[in-house]
């Protein structure tokens, strides 16, 4: 299985120089040490209470805003990414895609199955370059912000939910499910919220013993258990800043986002016949699929 964190389903002078402080300067100097050293304190203090105040704001402000409906600004900078910021992108060289199974035959839709919870960090991470590959090949509606668990490791990372989404596209089928919620109830437990269809639940075991997520089988062909980087990289970043940076593509996270995704993107391409052609035969897709596993590699 390819490598990369995964998620079970949970539940001065001399002496002789010196001369004598004129009276009453001595008592200063033994009072100004002490008192600059409370000033300092109290500085440090002050800068982490402050640095602690912020870091406050900023969880509160993700938890006020999950659950929104996708705000225009987000959803335009998932759709609209210029061909040459993906094309500068390229892919990183390290395939992150298994090659399994065989492509679909004849005029089959291929499928792309993605299975997450909305408490996994390593699901946030994944629906990033995942909306962002499929909204070259399709639409979304449906969609809202989200973050992982606050309890968890790299807590509150922002993310989407596929919950509600639907997608419409003439290339291929997308199927979703989120298994769990990101809060616990008061036994601990992340609530249900989507179960898998016989058919689902079927490949992800084949594939999948283990029940690691995220999940995601691109046409039965290609596999990624766990996620394609580290949570970490997006650690102080909301919503906003991650999609503003995407059509710039010069950040970290724009790069770990955008490489990934031209290798899902190359991944649809090998099973959908190469459409659109406007995409597929790009030269950030193209950079893509020469690090996609092969038969015979």
């Amino acid at each position: 299985m390819p490598q990369g964190p995964r998620r079970k389903i949970k539940t001065g002078a001399g002496p002789e120089m010196r001369r004598p402080a004129p009276h009453g300067r001595r008592p200063s100097l033994v009072w100004t040490l002490p008192a600059l050293g409370v000033a300092v304190a109290l500085v440090i203090v002050g800068g982490i209470v402050h640095q602690r105040q912020r870091q406050s704001a900023s969880r509160l402000a993700l938890a006020a805003a999950e659950g929104t409906p996708l705000p225009a600004d987000i959803a335009r900078n998932l759709a609209a990414i210029p061909e040459p910021t993906w094309d500068r992108v390229g892919a990183d060289g390290a395939a992150r895609l298994m090659l399994v199974g065989t492509p679909p035959s004849g005029n089959v839709t291929p499928v792309v199955l993605y299975v997450g919870a909305e408490y996994c960090p390593y699901c946030a991470v994944m629906r990033w370059p995942l909306v962002a590959t499929l909204d070259r090949f399709g639409t979304f509606t449906g969609l809202a912000l989200s973050t992982s668990s606050a309890t968890d490791v790299f807590p509150r990372t922002p993310t989407l939910t596929l919950l509600r989404q639907r997608y419409e596209s003439p290339y291929l089928l997308l199927q979703t499910a989120e298994l769990q919620g990101n809060i616990q109830d008061a036994s601990g437990r992340y609530p249900p919220l989507q179960h898998l269809t016989d058919t689902q639940a079927a490949l992800f075991s084949h594939y999948d013993s283990s029940g690691s997520i995220p999940f995601l089988i691109i046409g039965g062909r290609y596999l990624l258990t766990g996620s394609p980087f580290s949570p970490s990289v997006l650690q102080g970043m909301d919503w906003h800043a991650i999609a503003a940076s995407l059509p710039v593509g010069t950040t970290t996270a724009a790069r770990a986002i955008l490489s990934f995704a031209n290798e899902i993107t190359a991944a649809i391409c090998a099973v959908d016949g190469k459409a659109p052609a406007s995409v597929c035969q790009s030269a950030g897709v193209r950079d893509a699929a020469q690090v996609l596993p092969h038969t015979g590699n």
